[in-house]
């Protein structure tokens, strides 16, 4: 992933009852929607359940 364009950083937080997630922050919008379309398989024992795109409100 932090090969594709636009890519900022990403975070895998910990499972909840057996279920985990990740954020992973593009530069634009647009980058994001473009690296969903081209997606990486996931890891082994990983099934992507849903995919959401949101633009950041804040950050700190």
């Amino acid at each position: 992933m932090p090969r594709a364009p636009g890519f900022v950083s990403a975070y895998w937080l910990a499972p909840v009852d057996g279920i985990g997630m990740s954020v992973i922050v593009f530069d634009t919008k647009e980058r994001a929607e473009e690296a969903v379309r081209y997606p990486v398989p996931p890891l082994p024992g990983v099934t992507p359940l849903t995919v959401e795109i949101r633009e950041v409100y804040a950050s700190a």
